[in-house]
């Protein structure tokens, strides 16, 4: 699977990153939303980690824009405020996870849901 993690946290980002390559994905990430964008612009994504809170936007107004532009694409919605649930779900993302995050938690979705 091709992911996309758009999250703000360098740190966070390698983690997430290496998790899931260890687990045999291909994986790239990007610290702003702008950015992330143009990664989705050139390159077909299976699935977005997006954090809502970035330097440049919230990722919260990009949800429909990413599934625009590739309907398949499962998004993995990120924040520490658990009331943006219901309306990032309402917006299309597949998943919502309350920062801050467990391994344990993104291993049960990635393995549980065929991601």
């Amino acid at each position: 699977m091709n992911i996309l993690i758009i999250d703000d946290e360098k740190d966070l980002c390698q983690l997430l990153s290496g998790m899931l390559t260890r687990q045999g994905h291909t994986v790239d990430y990007s610290l702003m939303i702008g950015d992330g964008m143009n990664k989705l612009a050139d390159e077909v994504f299976d699935c977005v980690f997006l954090d809502n809170n970035l330097p440049d936007g919230f990722g919260l107004n990009y949800i429909q824009k990413i599934l625009l532009h590739n309907s398949e694409c499962r998004i993995i919605f990120m924040s520490a405020m658990a009331n943006l649930k219901t309306e990032s779900e309402a917006l299309g993302a597949y998943y919502f996870m309350e920062k801050p995050i467990t391994f344990k938690v993104i291993d049960n979705l990635m393995t549980q849901n065929s991601l």
